[in-house]
């Protein structure tokens, strides 16, 4: 993958948009009982319109090969994205009940 720009305003505000519906996806479908990559594989999905708009975001000005590429990865990110904040909302309860 070609060395990127650092990201620009819009690729930033897509992202912090797909990772808001993330953490109410995971708060939404995770119940704790399940691992992480499973729910993953359930929460991602219910924020896929956001994740195209940072998909389009991240991919703007790369070439149609490099594009391609990227896009190939994009379902991985997906669930990789996903079960990060899944970990993090998860963490946030567990430290919230010990208070």
């Amino acid at each position: 993958m070609p060395v990127r720009a650092p990201p620009s305003a819009a690729e930033l505000e897509a992202r912090q948009a797909y990772l808001r519906c993330l953490s109410h996806a995971a708060h939404y479908a995770d119940r704790d009982l399940a691992p992480v990559d499973n729910v993953a594989l359930i929460v991602a999905p219910m924020c896929y319109p956001q994740f195209a708009d940072y998909e389009v975001a991240m991919t703007e000005g790369l070439n149609g090969h490099w594009r391609r590429s990227y896009q190939r990865a994009s379902d991985q990110l997906q669930i990789e994205l996903a079960s990060e904040v899944i970990r993090q909302e998860r963490s946030k309860a567990a430290v919230s009940a010990s208070r």
